[in-house]
């Protein structure tokens, strides 16, 4: 096993949320100053290092074990209840915030909803604070010492991810679900929004933009019952803004040729149609039919069934 003490500290964020009781509130405070505290931020708004489960039942502390689950990194048991959080550290760390790592994201989410149903961990469990590892209040089930990090991938295959779905609903996203919930509502609506900005503009355009899309952000992290923190919620709408900002001229410019190209194809299939619609009026004709037939039967008018028959090369220009 690998020291406790050589992972820890290295692994939180430098400025991170902390108390020593919520009923005081959090605050941010220096790393050297929340490793004080009993309770401490695990992740940075930007990424994460580790999937912190809820356990609120006597003999937390082995539900892995109990559960066919592989070891948790870290297992934090509350003294007067056994109660305890169990940590998955990851040997990657999974970015939260940028709009171009989706699929990793959504893929650390899913791993974190089964996990959470396999431990009976408390669902609604945000994920925001953890018990502090360094605290000499809580017991620690591998003592100074951490069991193994993980990928991903390693965390998968003690799961069933195909039975794994997002909510659709806001009120039922927890954990990295928020992030990824947010990610997809706010990409769909910054595709549409981001319209109104193109053009020269002002030159604070994208300031006004940037804002326009945190404030759209602050709204939908609102539905949450656990909401993100303000941090994450700007880095999002930060990245968000970025990459559309970056990438809509081409977007744009792809759209207009896609639309081209469909009026290129759709107009030869109206004038291969035309031409169809001639050759039929003219066989028509030359079998014996009225003019007022051939029309009724092309759904034309009469005078368009004349035109046709009386000049010679204008099926060609159709």
């Amino acid at each position: 096993m690998t020291a406790l003490s050589d992972v820890w500290a290295a692994s939180l964020p430098h400025r991170p949320y902390c108390t020593d009781d919520f009923s005081h509130g959090v605050r941010v405070r220096s790393l050297d100053d929340a490793l004080l505290r009993r309770y401490i931020q695990p992740n940075a708004p930007h990424v994460s290092r580790w999937l912190v489960f809820d356990v609120d039942r006597p003999g937390a502390a082995f539900a892995a074990q109990a559960r066919g689950s592989p070891d948790a990194t870290l297992v934090l048991i509350a003294p007067h209840n056994r109660h305890a959080h169990l940590l998955y550290g990851l040997e990657t760390r999974v970015c939260t915030t940028s709009a171009a790592r989706s699929k990793p994201l959504a893929y650390a989410a899913s791993i974190e909803r089964a996990y959470s149903s396999i431990l009976g961990a408390d669902p609604g469990y945000s994920g925001l604070m953890t018990k502090n590892a360094m605290h000499s209040h809580w017991l620690r089930l591998y003592g100074d010492n951490i069991g193994p990090l993980y990928t991903l991938d390693v965390l998968a295959e003690y799961v069933d991810l195909s039975n794994v779905k997002p909510s659709r609903d806001a009120s039922g996203v927890a954990g990295l679900g928020r992030n990824c919930w947010m990610f997809e509502r706010l990409r769909v609506w910054a595709y549409r929004a981001i319209r109104r900005h193109r053009g020269p503009g002002r030159p604070d355009a994208f300031v006004v933009w940037s804002a326009e899309v945190f404030a759209q952000a602050a709204a939908f992290n609102a539905e949450f019952p656990h909401p993100l923190t303000i941090g994450e919620v700007k880095a999002i709408a930060k990245s968000t803004a970025k990459f559309c900002w970056k990438h809509d001229p081409e977007c744009h410019q792809a759209f207009l040729e896609r639309q081209a190209y469909k009026g290129r194809r759709s107009g030869a299939v109206r004038r291969a149609a035309a031409a169809d619609a001639v050759a039929s009026a003219r066989l028509m004709r030359a079998s014996g039919c009225t003019v007022a037939a051939i029309a009724a039967e092309l759904g034309v008018h009469r005078n368009t069934v004349s035109a046709w028959l009386s000049d010679p090369d204008l099926c060609n220009a159709q």
